[in-house]
């Protein structure tokens, strides 16, 4: 599916920041899905729900809806046919296998947040943990903030057991990315951790009894062909979603034993037994025997009917001679052809749709197919002119390295890479390179999997989780990241830096006069001409409506000039601000407020930072003094 054939909003209500956020979110999400259809909504938690039942009606409103992790109240009356999908997690199961794992475990650690999904996943795991009430401590975090956890987990006391579940927002009002959390609490964990969802399996956790978000997408794949063809939904039972999966590596790291474990347990990062690492030698080898074996019994039987004959017949006895000699001859030949085909197949490589080229031990390419072609943007005489060794992609990548060392080792490769190919396509691919021994030399058989559209994919839903969709800036989740860093590095040059928060005077005049679509256009305009007066270095980002942050990092040791150097700033903020705004035959003076925080840099709260400068910036507006 490609970007354009689905849209994501995080609503970030729960609960609202302000009065009138939901409304106001309602507006911009009319205007920018207006005249729209989708073939499907999908929302995640009653609050999303509860949005587009009230607020959200308007939007796409006879489109039906799937409802994730809803309390599946009866929705007669509202006019969209909502589904609700059970999206079972598995605390009980994943505590069951941790205790295979960990036999000794005395304390258990359950890691949740406090919002209102967060909360279902404490409610289910205190029911679920019942019948180990008394047996086993049980400790909650959703009562403590996740700095207080991270120093908390250090901590811990032998035999405890982390169970991590979902922590969108800690008790202190910070929201988090549970991925993200994960990997840092596993990290700094002096106890195995586990989870309850196989997207974090390479995070640092052990495993669990895990709900598996592939088995999802494939679902509602399934269900948007159903909706198109118009024939039933129809869903798995929820255990289909659960899976006992685990990490090989941090098993070993914590010295569990998997003995116990249920019999279909997937592993990740296992090594592989002798069998899968040469099963397709070892099957191949079998093959050769088994056919050398039959045709020799075939052999056989016709040198016996031959002597037979020759007793009846032996004044043909000469002619048999030669015959027997030209049927050893071909038998020989034969073995030789059935040997090699079992190895390499040129027809399947030629007509495969999968991009492969076979190179000799020189580096040169002997074969490539038009599926290789395409993915390099070349043509098959282009590729066979090539040699690896004097391929420049190629050496500024692994895949050159790798190339060597199959040879070398006659074992095969398997990685991810990026580059401009020699025929100037910029590609994402995975690469699987395999020696073989074809016509008596050594040869490489290069296999590449095109992850290109999947990597842009994933770099566009990165960017829109870090930026405003309307200004393309920074939003307030990558600005407060930045802050950070910039505080970091401030502590340690001993360097002062500069927060701006400015508020755009008269915009919700300009908004309410001339309509949405015109207060679009100056959100973009000031964007533009504030990016235009600071340095590369600096950092533009809009909170929300009609406010914007400017972070001046790096103003050095000296107070006195920094401070200067930020007020120069500012002035020139005041002034291409209120330079006059033009939209078609509409003629706007804008002004703007802004409020100036200057501080060392050290450890400190960026949140806290930015209400100080939100209240300078509300005591320059109430001054009126611009």
């Amino acid at each position: 599916m490609r970007s354009a054939d689905f849209a994501h909003e995080y609503l970030d209500i729960a609960p609202p920041k302000y009065p009138e956020q939901r409304a106001a979110l309602r507006d911009l999400l009319l205007r920018k899905y207006a005249g729209q259809h989708f073939d499907l909504i999908v929302t995640y938690s009653s609050a999303a729900t509860d949005f587009l039942l009230n607020e959200g009606k308007a939007l796409s409103p006879d489109t039906p809806c799937f409802v994730f992790f809803g309390d599946n109240r009866p929705l007669a009356d509202s006019g969209r046919k909502f589904t609700y999908i059970h999206m079972p997690f598995d605390p009980r199961g994943t505590l069951e296998r941790g205790l295979e794992l960990f036999p000794n475990t005395r304390k258990v650690l359950f890691v949740v947040g406090s919002n209102e999904v967060d909360k279902q996943f404490e409610k289910q795991a205190r029911a679920d943990f019942a019948p180990w009430q008394g047996k086993l401590d049980f400790e909650y975090s959703s009562s403590r903030s996740v700095a207080d956890l991270m120093t908390h987990v250090a901590q811990l006391p032998p035999n405890t057991l982390i169970l991590f579940s979902n922590v969108a927002s800690d008790i202190a009002g910070k929201r988090f990315v549970p991925r993200d959390l994960v990997r840092e609490l596993a990290s700094e964990a002096n106890a195995p951790v586990l989870s309850l969802f196989a997207t974090q399996i390479d995070t640092g956790v052990v495993g669990g009894s895990m709900f598996d978000m592939e088995q999802v997408g494939s679902m509602i794949g399934e269900f948007m062909v159903s909706l198109k063809r118009g024939s039933p939904l129809n869903t798995s039972p929820p255990a289909a979603y659960i899976k006992p999966i685990f990490n090989w590596t941090q098993i070993e790291r914590w010295g569990a034993n998997v003995d116990h474990l249920p019999p279909d347990s997937e592993f990740v990062n296992r090594p592989q037994t002798l069998w899968g690492q040469y099963k397709v030698e070892v099957s191949s080898v079998i093959l050769v025997i088994v056919a050398l074996s039959t045709m020799t019994v075939s052999l056989i039987f016709q040198n016996r009917r031959r002597k037979v004959a020759e007793l009846t017949a032996r004044e043909n006895a000469a002619q048999l001679i030669i015959e027997r000699g030209k049927l050893e001859e071909r038998v020989i030949e034969r073995t030789a052809q059935l040997s090699e085909a079992l190895e390499f197949s040129e027809t399947m490589l030629l007509n495969s749709p999968v991009p492969m080229g076979i190179y000799a031990e020189s580096g040169q390419c002997v074969m490539a197919n038009e599926a290789y072609a395409r993915f390099v943007g070349a043509s098959r005489e282009a590729l066979l002119a090539q040699n690896f060794n004097a391929i420049p992609a190629w050496q500024e990548t692994s895949l050159f390295g790798d190339c060597l060392a199959a040879l070398k080792l006659h074992t095969s490769q398997q990685r991810e890479a990026h580059t401009v190919t020699s025929f100037g396509k910029d590609v994402w691919f995975e690469y699987r390179i395999l020696p073989r021994h074809l016509k008596g030399q050594d040869h490489l058989l290069i296999q590449f999997l095109d992850l290109t559209d999947r990597k842009r994919l994933e770099e566009e839903l990165r960017h829109f989780a870090f930026h405003d969709s309307l200004t393309r800036l920074p939003n307030r989740r990558l600005l407060l990241d930045r802050l950070k860093q910039a505080l970091r590095v401030g502590k340690r040059e001993k360097s002062y830096l500069a927060v701006l928060f400015i508020d755009l005077d008269k915009f919700k005049r300009l908004n309410d006069t001339y309509g949405h679509d015109i207060g679009d256009q100056m959100l973009v305009e000031v964007a533009s001409r504030l990016q235009g007066v600071v340095r590369d270095s600096d950092t533009v980002a809009r909170l929300g409506g009609d406010e914007f942050i400017v972070l001046l990092s790096g103003l050095g040791a000296d107070a006195e000039r920094a401070a200067q150097y930020a007020e120069s700033v500012l002035q020139k903020i005041r002034s291409t601000l209120s330079v006059e705004y033009v939209f078609d035959n509409i003629h706007h003076q804008g002004s703007a407020s802004v409020g100036i925080k200057l501080l060392l840099g050290g450890d400190m709260d960026p949140d806290q930072i930015l209400k100080e400068a939100d209240a300078a910036m509300y005591e320059v507006k109430n001054s009126s003094v611009h």
